[in-house]
């Protein structure tokens, strides 16, 4: 007869969430820093400065709202892939989201 095993889940799951995070922060930064060097070819010293980067789980919309709060930014500069059909024609789901309940500038920037 097997024996039961206690699992602690709640371990488990903070240690995914841990590891999503420090994987995410850094192919974050990787695309970024790609970018800097592709698009600014004549400058080599071009350093992107972060002040952090932060990667939560949660409704998205809800998330980037939330934070925006949270930092007190002034704006939001938002990309977009616009993969959606008739209700997301111009903008993407998550992006329309955030825009019809923001209260501070933003902008939208098409992503490829």
């Amino acid at each position: 007869m097997a024996t039961l095993q206690w699992v602690n889940s709640e371990k488990i799951v903070k240690k995914h969430y841990e590891d999503f995070q420090k994987d995410s922060i850094e192919k974050i930064r990787a695309t970024v820093h790609g970018i800097c060097e592709e698009v600014f070819t004549s400058d080599p010293s071009c350093r992107v400065h972060f002040d952090g980067i932060t990667v939560v789980i949660g409704y998205p919309a809800d998330e980037i709202l939330r934070k925006l709060d949270d930092l007190n930014c002034d704006a939001l500069i938002i990309g977009t892939h616009s993969k959606g059909f008739i209700a997301h024609t111009f903008l993407g789901s998550v992006a329309e989201r955030v825009l019809r309940r923001i209260r501070k500038p933003a902008i939208v920037l098409p992503m490829a």
